[in-house]
């Protein structure tokens, strides 16, 4: 009987076959982006091709996303920040960032990202979340404690909005 660390390959060769299936049907199918992404984030890249392949597909997203947090922050060097405000856009841009890079993100972190007081961001966040463009999950290891992300639907959103 093999051992369990030779039966990894196997296994990721076995997965690796449905990625062009994978990546085309994550236009079509509004689940299947987050499954994607969810394969790349549990599967060590050592071990999984679909990991690679997903790597290096969000590698020019990431990319991006950073940019235009970059942006955002060396504007607020010349001109008030306060002139440009926008605690939605960096919540989402952050978020997306977060997915992208297989990152949880709790609510206070959230809060510093969004570049506003804290009860300001914290009522964009609210407002989002009942609008369904973010949803927050309970820590389960840490009842004071929530995680924010994406619902599916601002992910889709976000995904074609960032692709060329």
């Amino acid at each position: 009987m093999r051992s369990q660390h030779n039966r990894l390959p196997d296994f990721s060769e076995r997965f690796a076959q449905p990625a062009p299936q994978l990546r085309q049907n994550a236009a079509r199918s509004p689940g299947a982006e987050r499954v994607a992404n969810l394969l790349r984030c549990t599967v060590p890249e050592t071990t999984s091709k679909v990991a690679q392949i997903l790597d290096s597909e969000n590698a020019a997203a990431i990319a991006r996303v950073k940019s235009m947090i970059k942006a955002r922050r060396i504007r607020e060097r010349f001109f008030p920040g306060h002139m440009f405000a926008d605690p939605a856009w960096d919540i989402l841009l952050n978020l997306t960032l977060a997915e992208l890079e297989c990152r949880r993100v709790s609510t206070s972190q959230l809060c510093q990202v969004a570049a506003v007081p804290a009860t300001t961001a914290l009522r964009w966040i609210q407002n989002m979340t009942d609008n369904g463009m973010l949803q927050r999950r309970p820590d389960s290891f840490d009842a004071r404690r929530a995680f924010v992300e994406l619902t599916q639907s601002a992910l889709n959103s976000m995904i074609q909005y960032l692709r060329p």
